[in-house]
């Protein structure tokens, strides 16, 4: 488990260790970030709990699919934002817990993804010259990195399926439906943690989120029509993938026709030399060709002719194309 302490005023923003945030997180003008990153949810409650955490909240993580929206519960206000990890291909969530003026971010993602996050808040801290101290503003700002971390993600996955495209225009490279179901799969994931993420931030909670005063109310309708764009961007690379799949099917149905028909033309021309053969192996005492000079030779001639007059029929007739 890797826990680290964040503090934010209009000075800096400094990583502080565990006492220092025990002793000071109810300072006024400053912000707590507590970002906890372990893969085991029980390991993350555990945690959480020993920094004093209600246990009911502690219940709730363990069941991350069942509070996609952000929710009030006692004094904290409580979600999960859905992700998909591009190291391990498989989706999870984070969890935001926010009381007062501390917000606790619980994950299983690289820690690059929040690099900008905290790049930005130092940044602005050294600019800003009144104190920052709304934490709704820390809350866009998270989800904001998270989504963005998703949008490179779907530019990424686009680019390289115009690659796979690309490979599959040049006859010389080989592609096999592996390299489409991959992506298909990896695609579909992506796609369901962009809707649950729509569905997170189209419920929000009103009080201290979205009140009809807030000024961050347009910043989280920003993040909406972010995220309709990431799902267009999405459902149009799936439609390509698929496109670029039925065309593949397209040529392995026509490299199989072409096959048979080669087949065809085989069983085709050595049909009348079998009959021929199985003519002249049958063992009945009157059969006066048996017994002719040159009845080798000339058999061996009819079926020369027979197998040049077929061949020069099927070319005649393009079977060969």
């Amino acid at each position: 488990m890797n826990t680290r302490f964040f503090e934010i005023n209009n000075e800096s923003f400094t990583e502080k260790d565990e006492d220092y945030f025990i002793k000071n997180r109810e300072t006024e003008g400053s912000l707590f970030l507590v970002n906890i990153n372990d893969p085991s949810r029980e390991n993350a409650a555990k945690e959480i709990e020993h920094l004093g955490i209600d246990t009911l909240l502690t219940d709730r993580l363990l069941r991350p699919e069942e509070n996609l929206r952000f929710k009030h519960i006692n004094d904290f206000l409580y979600g999960e934002i859905s992700f998909f990890s591009s190291k391990t291909k498989e989706t999870d969530f984070a969890a935001i817990l926010i009381k007062n003026n501390v917000m606790f971010l619980i994950h299983s993602f690289e820690e690059n993804i929040l690099s900008g996050t905290l790049d930005t808040f130092t940044s602005f801290t050294k600019k800003q010259k009144n104190r920052f101290n709304d934490m709704r503003a820390f809350l866009y700002y998270i989800i904001h990195e998270i989504l963005s971390y998703h949008g490179t993600l779907i530019l990424k996955y686009g680019e390289e399926v115009e690659r796979l495209a690309d490979k599959f225009e040049d006859e010389n490279k080989e592609i096999s439906p592996e390299d489409f179901l991959v992506y298909r799969k990896q695609l579909s994931k992506l796609e369901r943690v962009v809707e649950r993420q729509i569905y997170t931030l189209s419920l929000p909670p009103s009080e201290s989120v979205l009140d009809l005063d807030t000024p961050y109310k347009p910043y989280f309708i920003d993040l909406l029509k972010g995220l309709s764009l990431f799902k267009t961007s999405l459902e149009r690379t799936e439609d390509r993938l698929d496109d670029m799949n039925d065309h593949f099917q397209m040529k392995m149905q026509e490299k199989m026709n072409k096959r048979l028909n080669f087949l065809t033309i085989v069983q085709s021309i050595f049909a009348p030399l079998t009959l021929i053969a199985g003519i002249y192996g049958m063992n009945f005492d009157n059969m006066p060709e048996l017994h002719f000079k040159y009845g080798y030779f000339f058999t061996l001639g009819v079926m020369a002719i027979t197998s040049i007059f077929f061949i020069k029929y099927f070319y005649k007739h393009k079977w060969f194309d």
